[in-house]
């Protein structure tokens, strides 16, 4: 028995009895302790939920992104579609089988997950916070980033950037080099953590202060007494990660992630095509691509939808930056 907080248990453990992957087991056991409570109001199994009383599950389940929101109705899909399949269910009907983008854009949270420039500025102009963190904030929002926890971030160093040109060589392990031209704010954040020597934040967790060791590194690492390798030098990555989580804890930011502060800057940098072309078109949309290497395929060719455009929704520029990419004024 996996657990007892699962309405109609025993369906529920003969379901996820098919499953080897215990990861796979547990989240779909996790998303059935969710939604014991409506079924338990309703008083039926998930599998009997109508359409409307699926999508108000949806809805109640709170996820703050299109990606998770489908991620939970594939999981209730499988599960009815595998109750008819079994006998469990009489209707073959699989009632969110064929929910669109806009549909998965209205069940949205109202969770605080995007920034606008403005926003963000607030951040990037604080001196309170060491230009070792406002540093990554920025690049993350102009589109370096990378495979293999955030190697163009964590490879980059002074010699790879061209401080006349604004144009920074990026090196991904993964993906290898690429050029990439930011803005003069950017540069001058790089220019500010490269000559800083001390870093100190207070945080919920106390106050952090240390010296900066000179690697060479953007990315200053605090100084330890042992010697080090160079590839002891390089950032590691779970240090992005803590930076960015410091910053979130001065603003009340939950969901100030990684992911959120590109698809931030992915929305600002689908406005300024949009108010230079007039549309947002595929385009567009692989402009935006290629800035933040994402939804390119092998071949060079394009697959922007998941990465880039249902982050520049329609919604969350009209939200972030009162713009309606829709309205006639800009056809």
């Amino acid at each position: 028995m996996l657990r007892e907080t699962m309405y109609n248990q025993k369906l529920k453990e003969e379901f996820l009895s098919n499953f080897d992957n215990e990861a796979t087991k547990t989240m779909r056991a996790d998303l059935f302790e969710r939604t014991r409570t409506t079924e338990t109001s309703l008083g039926k199994d998930l599998k009997d939920f109508t359409f409307k009383e699926s999508i108000d599950l949806l809805a109640y389940l709170g996820m703050p992104t299109i990606p998770a929101l489908q991620m939970k109705a594939s999981f209730i899909n499988v599960y009815v579609a595998w109750c008819y399949e079994n006998g469990h269910r009489a209707s073959n009907e699989v009632p969110l089988r064929n929910l669109g983008a806009e549909d998965y854009e209205k069940l949205l949270s109202d969770k605080k997950l995007y920034l606008s420039k403005d926003e963000m500025d607030e951040i990037l102009n604080n001196g309170q916070i060491p230009y070792a963190n406002r540093v990554i904030v920025s690049l993350i929002f102009e589109g370096v980033g990378g495979t293999n926890l955030h190697s163009e971030i964590r490879n980059l160093k002074e010699e790879h950037i061209d401080f006349d040109n604004r144009i920074l060589t990026l090196y991904d392990d993964k993906l290898g080099e690429r050029k990439l031209q930011v803005s003069e704010q950017c540069i001058d954040l790089i220019k500010s953590a490269l000559m800083e020597e001390t870093f100190s934040l207070s945080t919920p967790e106390g106050v952090s202060s240390y010296h900066l060791e000179e690697t060479g590194y953007v990315m200053k690492t605090g100084v330890t007494r042992r010697a080090r390798s160079k590839e002891e030098d390089r950032p590691q990555g779970q240090m992005i990660a803590k930076r960015i989580r410091e910053v979130s804890y001065m603003y009340d930011l939950p969901y100030f992630t990684v992911a959120n502060i590109k698809r931030s800057g992915m929305i600002k940098r689908a406005v300024d095509l949009f108010k230079e072309h007039k549309k947002l078109s595929a385009v567009e949309y692989q402009e935006i691509a290629k800035q933040f290497n994402v939804g390119i395929n092998k071949d060079g060719t394009f697959n922007t939808y998941k990465a880039v455009n249902q982050f520049t929704s329609r919604r969350n520029i009209m939200d972030l930056y009162s713009i309606d990419i829709e309205s006639p004024v800009f056809s």
